[in-house]
């Protein structure tokens, strides 16, 4: 195939070139305006939720939102597409290379525009997931893409508080049996668009005595097992049952945990609720 002349092959390329840049822009503005919420530093502080899978209404995240509304706090809700593949057109890798930089950016223009006031992150399972990896980056140095670039995103430890439920990625406490799934099976991939990807490096750095994590025991996404460690078929019948029966029920059938201030009940960060009676 014959190459480009000089000139055509310049223009070829910054013709490519613009259409990357003006894509690029598209996707972090876009991710900017909806980190922006309405009001801009209005009330006491800012609620950030970020819904688990196919969470739409959000019944588990409602009780925290409430609780902060009551304090004066505004609510905003970070929207990604919240499904797993094939229940769903997104998957659940593409939700988070999504939806963390969208957060990552609203968290920074907080800082910026609010800097006196408090910032609450509230996600459950795989917003958890979402809102962990945020926080342990900002936690650890680490860059974050955001509508200025990847740049480090700075959080005063004493303007933020952080909220985990049924986080996949909670870590092995000790004297506990579980931990979340996708810390048992590191760089595993399931199948295309689900891979599981151990524990944070780093932990939640600096800032992990501003995170909570609150797990139903034997909730097979956040307080998971091997199936080596209690036998494969005993382990998936148990698995299915258990995710029904607790991953579920973080709203009112536990007495509503999240209505609850989690740190008046977490040791060491971690407040494990005994199961729904069933």
């Amino acid at each position: 195939m014959p190459s480009l002349p000089g000139n055509r092959r310049r223009v070829a390329v910054t013709v490519v070139a613009a259409f990357v840049v003006a894509a690029v822009a598209s996707f972090l503005m876009t991710a900017e305006a909806q980190a922006r919420p309405g009001n801009a530093c209005a009330g006491r502080g800012l609620v950030v939720v970020v819904n688990g899978t196919n969470d739409d209404p959000p019944p588990d995240t409602t009780p925290a939102m409430q609780r902060y509304l009551r304090q004066g706090y505004r609510a905003f809700t970070l929207q990604y597409p919240a499904t797993v593949w094939p229940l769903g057109s997104s998957t659940y890798d593409d939700n988070v290379r999504l939806a963390e930089p969208r957060l990552a950016q609203l968290i920074d223009w907080h800082s910026w525009a609010c800097p006196q006031q408090p910032l609450a992150l509230v996600g459950f399972s795989q917003g958890a997931r979402i809102i962990g990896d945020v926080v342990s980056a900002i936690g650890n140095g680490r860059e974050l893409q955001t509508a200025r670039g990847m740049r480090r995103v700075s959080v005063p430890a004493s303007k933020i508080r952080v909220e985990l439920y049924a986080d996949p990625r909670r870590d092995r406490v000790a004297g506990q049996r579980g931990a979340g799934i996708e810390t048992l099976f590191p760089d595993y991939r399931v199948y295309p668009g689900l891979t599981m990807t151990g524990s944070r490096v780093g932990g939640f750095g600096s800032l992990a005595h501003r995170v909570v994590e609150v797990c139903i025991i034997g909730d097979p996404i956040c307080d998971s097992v091997r199936p080596d460690d209690a036998g494969l078929i005993p382990a998936l019948v148990d698995g299915v049952f258990r995710f029904s029966m607790r991953h579920t029920h973080y709203g009112p059938e536990v007495g509503q945990p999240m209505a609850d201030d989690p740190w008046q009940h977490a040791t060491n960060g971690t407040w494990m609720v005994e199961p729904p009676p069933f």
